[in-house]
């Protein structure tokens, strides 16, 4: 139902996880393949289902009953695994895996899969859709900023209004050419860039650190953009073993010469390219 601008604020905090997961809208998680997507969303979905603090630290702001998983990438068993390794534990049934249907083909929305969707996510609190790529078709995805946003919109609609968690893949390299000495230098950034970044509530960044220090379980959770209070980035310790994460500080204004000073030289290293 259209609303007022004078209507009562909802209740409630306008974040179910502070500084990272919105009560409405859409948290964008984006990386390149294997660096940990889904790990990531699966410890929220711990998080949020037990009122558990994420990565030790941040504590949700309420608890959900349900969620739905959307398999895009993967079957079933594969998140099954991945949440066996994590050791995680969630109420029986609070979990839905639903599979892959295409949202969105050249241009074109699939109304009897958006209302499939509907019906299976229906009482769930939070819909994660891994990853973005998976459930759109069309010539120029990447570039196709109209695919883009029509399959986002047609996500949060199937949500209802609630969290909405969506996986993307870091896309090609785009280079800048000096007209002098045609350098060149490749840069990153997610599939549909412009729209995955301009339509989300929260977009980060998950990169893997090149610390010399711990070259292997050190990552960085940039805060590309937040419509909330949030710090510009995290950083998590991944355990060789469960592969969890921890949060080992907030980074601060003081940067990575605050991080050093906070957490010791000798623990953690951020000086390379993080």
């Amino acid at each position: 139902m259209p609303g007022y601008i004078e209507d009562p604020l909802d209740p409630g905090a306008p974040e179910v996880i502070p500084g990272l997961l919105p009560r409405h809208g859409h948290l964008a998680l984006v990386a390149e393949t294997n660096v940990g997507k889904t790990l990531l969303a699966l410890e929220i979905i711990e998080s949020v289902l037990t009122g558990r603090p994420l990565w030790g630290q941040l504590t949700p702001t309420e608890t959900y009953q349900r969620v739905a998983y959307v398999v895009g990438e993967y079957d079933d068993n594969y998140v099954k695994q991945l949440w066996v390794k994590l050791e995680a534990s969630a109420p029986p049934h609070s979990i839905r895996l639903l599979p892959r249907r295409t949202l969105v083909s050249q241009g074109q929305v699939h109304s009897e899969h958006v209302r499939t969707y509907k019906e299976e996510c229906a009482g769930c609190q939070l819909v994660i859709f891994d990853p973005f790529s998976a459930f759109v078709i069309g010539p120029d995805v990447e570039n196709d900023a109209s695919l883009t946003r029509a399959t986002i919109n047609t996500m949060l609609e199937i949500a209802g209004g609630h969290s909405v968690i969506i996986p993307a893949h870091m896309g090609k390299p785009y280079y800048l050419d000096t007209a002098k000495d045609y350098v060149q230098r490749g840069s990153y950034a997610a599939r549909g860039s412009s729209s995955i970044e301009d339509t989300p509530m929260a977009c980060f960044y998950f990169t893997q650190s090149r610390s010399e220090a711990s070259p292997d379980a050190l990552f960085y959770l940039k805060n590309r953009k937040t419509k909330f209070g949030a710090p510009p980035g995290y950083f998590l310790l991944r355990d060789p073993d469960t592969l969890r994460h921890k949060l080992i500080n907030v980074r601060s204004s003081a940067g990575k010469r605050g991080m050093a000073s906070r957490w010791g030289s000798e623990n953690v290293n951020p000086g390379k390219d993080i």
